[in-house]
């Protein structure tokens, strides 16, 4: 996977930029969504933590921060107009679901631990092999 996201930057360099200013409206609009959903992702993280953490909880601390972080590509897929990540979200979220269903706490944090890495892997390998580069870049 390392070798295709050093391919892919290396193809982008000869790209010619061109100067647009809708596209440059557009970047800053999603700019902007992007760092609302993500400071909310980042604030729900902190006081599901802190609460749980607070009650005795704290090994439902990775469970929970797995489906926050599921949860938040589903708006991300409609910010970035990547249909691909409502199947990262979803896949995210019931395969972590899904992990509830194991008794032992450790053993469903590490399902948890490889649910995650599986999806987001697969998801990156994915937007790899289905993005190319194109003739020019809007800046």
């Amino acid at each position: 996977m390392l070798v295709l996201c050093v391919a892919r930057f290396q193809s982008y360099k000869n790209v010619r930029s061109v100067d647009d200013p809708v596209a440059a409206a557009k970047g800053k609009r999603v700019g902007m969504l992007f760092g609302i959903i993500f400071g909310i992702e980042g604030a729900l993280i902190a006081i599901s933590a802190t609460v749980l953490g607070s009650h005795g909880l704290g090994i439902w601390v990775p469970l929970v921060i797995a489906i926050i972080v599921g949860v938040h590509f589903l708006p991300l897929a409609h910010v970035f107009e990547v249909p691909l990540y409502y199947w990262t979200g979803a896949l995210c979220v019931l395969g972590v679901l899904g992990c509830l269903l194991i008794h032992d706490s450790g053993t469903r944090v590490l399902c948890v631990g490889f649910v995650m890495t599986g999806v987001l892997w697969i998801s990156v390998l994915a937007l790899l092999l289905q993005t190319k580069p194109s003739q020019t870049a809007l800046v």
